[in-house]
């Protein structure tokens, strides 16, 4: 079977720490040892120092497999992705930001996916995340907890692409030829352009889902400033607003057509969102309430039905949608 190019696209600014660590886990990756020809990483310095980017990859093991593009001002993530991607040639493209971390075998697992004749029909392949908080700074990073991102999502549906992103770029790798249809990233956008370009993706294509933990998305601290800041932390309002705005261009663009169409899903899915949110709050808040009141009235006698409120409260607030699994929990047995 003929083994694919592959590209890693890593865009950084000034991060001279978590570039290091990015490079690193490039270099871990089990396809290295096996078929180390057919990589390729890209470095889009992004308006940083050019000459310590220069000094870190010059002494770096993979020194070789790395393309540096410097900016002498700062472009921007997606003008810096699509740099990326237009620097060098390969069959598959990966963005790995230079915050986020792989398992050693994500590349060897999803380039030998897409390799595979029958899943020819696959334009990319996403893999199982984890979230990963962590804090500190240039001297280095701390892992603090992690959790499972997703774990749910089995199957790449365009409609529930249309109620949320599900997933991050560091668990996709996806064909180049993906390009060649829908062009590249949108440049005009900040914080969701990766949703966008999924969306715009999806809408011509299948993605696989390996259920397989391969990469890991990492987050700072909500007070993390500065270069230290990731991107969804430091923006909720920016990512909000600008969600809002494509999801409007998307509607009018299809209004104007007189089809209506995904963006018309995404908005009503967003509405639908929004709704469940308020509900749940009110039982959270309810819940809440009658949780109290039992307490403040409770005897001895009491406990057995007390102790299966407070229960149920837990499940509720560890699930927000779980309305029926609460009312299972709180149901007198017979």
């Amino acid at each position: 079977m003929e083994v694919g190019t592959v590209a890693v696209v890593v865009r950084t600014k000034d991060r001279p720490a978590l570039l290091a660590r990015a490079l690193d886990d490039i270099a871990a990756q089990t396809l290295l040892a096996e078929h180390r020809a057919t990589v390729r990483v890209v470095i889009v310095n992004d308006g940083g120092d050019a000459g310590g980017v220069a000094g870190l990859v010059a002494k770096h093991p993979i020194a070789d497999l790395v393309t540096v593009v410097d900016n002498a001002s700062s472009r921007g993530r997606w003008p810096a992705a699509n740099q990326g991607i237009a620097a060098v040639d390969s069959d598959y493209i990966v963005l790995h930001d230079d915050d986020d971390t792989w398992q050693p075998g994500f590349l060897a697992s999803t380039t030998s996916f897409l390799d595979e004749p029958a899943n020819a029909d696959y334009a990319g392949v996403v893999t199982f995340t984890e979230l990963v908080h962590e804090t500190g700074g240039d001297d280095g990073y701390r892992e603090l907890s992690r959790e499972p991102f997703a774990r749910e999502i089995e199957h790449i549906s365009l409609i529930e692409l249309c109620r949320r992103n599900q997933f991050p770029p560091i668990a996709y790798l996806y064909r180049r030829r993906v390009h060649d249809t829908i062009g590249g990233y949108n440049e005009a956008m900040t914080v969701v352009a990766d949703w966008e370009f999924n969306l715009r993706t999806v809408r011509r294509f299948d993605l696989a889902v390996l259920t397989e933990h391969l990469a890991n998305w990492h987050l700072r601290s909500e007070t993390a400033e500065g270069t230290d800041g990731n991107v969804t932390r430091a923006s909720d309002w920016q990512y909000d607003e600008h969600k809002v705005r494509l999801f409007n261009r998307l509607l009018r663009e299809e209004l104007d057509a007189g089809a209506l169409g995904v963006g018309y899903l995404a908005n009503l899915l967003q509405v639908i969102d929004r709704e469940e949110q308020q509900r749940d709050a009110n039982v959270h808040l309810h819940m809440q309430q009658l949780f109290d009141l039992l307490r403040d009235r409770s005897e001895q006698g009491e406990a057995a039905i007390l102790g299966r409120v407070d229960g149920a409260v837990e499940q509720l607030l560890a699930k927000p949608n779980s309305v029926q699994q609460l009312r299972r929990s709180i149901r007198r047995p017979r």
